[in-house]
């Protein structure tokens, strides 16, 4: 087994994350701001121990349900929780959303949307103005974004290790 790669080598799954996205944006024609970058890192570490039924609700449906509601503190967390979800599942299982036959720019679409509405509400308050930057950079480059997550995911991990959605 020598000149393999170790599974993990970091203390803690954030300094993994930390570590492999930084790996995978300099793999990327991104120039990612740090608040991105660490909001990408948050997003793994969310879901690396999230229950996977939470990853199965459809993000449409989702996202239509939320656009219905009033402004509030609720709204804007569901809205995180679409886009996450949509750059996650699109990202980190893109194979999985290929092979069920889902279409990729559905997830783009999708959670481009929220986060440009998260940027939006952000933006409207001033005292959260680097929020309203990182959501609106995660809405304008959604793709690029989803490359790096898949990246990340190809980044030493055996691919029988990944469960499959």
């Amino acid at each position: 087994m020598s000149g393999s790669k170790p599974l993990v080598t970091s203390a803690s799954v954030r300094e993994y994350f930390e570590l492999a996205v930084s790996e995978a944006l300099e793999k990327q024609p991104l120039s990612a701001t740090l608040g991105a970058a660490g909001y990408l890192v948050d997003v793994l570490c969310h879901y690396a121990t999230a229950d996977v039924e939470q990853l199965l609700r459809p993000v449409g449906v989702l996202l239509v349900r939320v656009e219905k509601k009033s402004a509030g503190a609720l709204k804007l967390s569901e809205l995180k929780q679409v886009g996450d979800q949509s750059l996650y599942l699109s990202g980190f299982f893109w194979e999985n959303v290929k092979r069920r036959r889902l279409d990729p720019e559905y997830f783009s679409q999708v959670g481009g949307r929220a986060y440009t509405q998260l940027a939006n509400a952000f933006d409207r308050r001033q005292s959260d103005s680097a929020l309203s930057e990182i959501y609106a950079e995660l809405a304008s480059d959604f793709r690029s974004f989803v490359d790096v997550l898949f990246q990340v995911r190809r980044q030493g991990e055996p691919k029988a290790a990944l469960p499959t959605l």
